[in-house]
């Protein structure tokens, strides 16, 4: 059975992602300045989808009403790239494949897409809004709403709230993007049955706003340092990395086949095929990512790697520091809206404890009713506010 607390991610590669979310840690310690050598290869399981082809060529609104459709009707989750130029036109694309609780995104595609249309339009890129529906049919997969319910919500033509899971607002899939598309500003998306969320990763600036809890970002920050080294800098200094660089490439290799996902595998025969000077920092990426994902202080990764009790002592401040409190708020916040919005209306008192847990998680985001989306910019992103 799968959990509906994390159905709609992107490529779900471990049962505990939304527990310990790469992006909660990653995305406090300067998210925008992760490197692209972390973001290791484009996987070679990534392919072209032709899941919601009518959106091809849709200007905002019109996409924004195929994907609504697609979240009310649609037996699978569908993912769509929104391009808006310099001078204002504006293209939607398809882009992902569906499954019944995820959908499938190629950055590989995303920057094809945007290639195009610099080449039809003439314009420079303004910025892009990466997609895709939380669907009801996705709902009552998991068990979250029954049967007749979603007949009930298909015929009535409303449904409930169900906003980004953690891993939709994945770093990895963060940085294979900006790796690509470089300084173009981009938003991730998600559509459910009554609004769109807008999130982007969270600066310096926007932690400010959260004083009690900017203290332990701060603190979070100095462990993910002294363990796994500066991530501004292609994680220079931390034992994870000094470790790592001491191994010789047969024992990356077997430490990764021995506990990396099939993700991971792929990743490297990529390497292999297309960059075989990069073969070895996606290894090295591969083991530290584990790492940092894990909350099992008993996993064994741990005693392979880090062979010395000071080490191992240091690597526990790392996991102890990982606050339990903030996926618990988040979780429960989340479900207070989703049930709250069953009636087919959200309710706006929960809208600064959603946005606090989000953060809390290491994403900034907005959601924007569709009712006010004419009221607003094509890919208005996080940061719009209504005048």
């Amino acid at each position: 059975m799968k959990s509906f607390e994390n159905f709609g991610t992107q490529r779900p590669e471990n049962p505990d992602e939304e527990r310990k979310s790469v992006m909660s840690w990653l995305g406090k310690s300067n998210p925008a300045l992760i490197p692209a050598a972390f973001a290791a290869a484009i996987s070679a399981g990534e392919v072209q989808a032709e899941s919601i082809e009518e959106i091809h060529g849709q200007d905002w609104l019109q996409g924004v009403e195929t994907l609504r459709e697609s979240v009310m009707n649609a037996d699978t989750e569908v993912g769509a790239t929104f391009v808006i130029g310099e001078d204002g036109k504006q293209y939607w694309y398809s882009s992902g494949r569906g499954e019944a609780t995820s959908v499938n995104k190629s950055t590989s595609d995303i920057t094809r897409e945007l290639a195009q249309f610099t080449e039809a339009s003439g314009e420079e890129i303004d910025r892009f809004c990466e997609a895709h529906t939380h669907n009801l049919a996705a709902m009552a997969e998991v068990d979250f709403i029954n049967d007749e319910e979603l007949a009930k919500f298909q015929a009535a033509g409303y449904g409930p709230s169900a906003p980004p899971s953690l891993g939709d607002i994945n770093l990895f899939s963060e940085a294979k993007i900006s790796s690509a598309v470089g300084d173009t500003s981009y938003f991730k998306t998600v559509f459910d049955a009554q609004g769109v969320w807008y999130s982007r990763v969270p600066t310096d600036a926007d932690y400010d706003a959260f004083p009690n809890f900017r203290a332990e970002v701060d603190h979070k920050r100095e462990v993910m340092g002294e363990v796994f080294g500066d991530v501004r800098n292609e994680f220079e200094g931390g034992i994870v990395t000094e470790v790592l660089e001491a191994l010789d490439m047969e024992t990356l290799q077997e430490l990764v086949d021995k506990y990396g996902s099939d993700s991971d595998q792929r990743s490297v025969e990529f390497s292999r095929e297309h960059s075989p000077n990069n073969i070895r920092s996606t290894l090295e990426s591969a083991l530290r990512t584990l790492l940092i994902i894990n909350n099992d202080p008993d996993y064994p990764l741990i005693s392979e790697v880090l062979r010395s009790d000071a080490y191992r002592d240091l690597y526990q401040s790392f996991l102890n520091a990982d606050s339990v409190d903030d996926y618990q708020f988040y979780k429960d916040t989340k479900m207070n809206w989703i049930e709250a919005s069953k009636d087919g209306q959200y309710d706006e008192s929960l809208i600064p404890q959603m946005y606090e847990a989000f953060i809390r998680n290491g994403a900034l985001v907005r959601f924007v009713p569709y009712d006010q989306v004419p009221n607003e910019p094509p890919c208005a992103g996080p940061d719009y506010r209504p005048e």
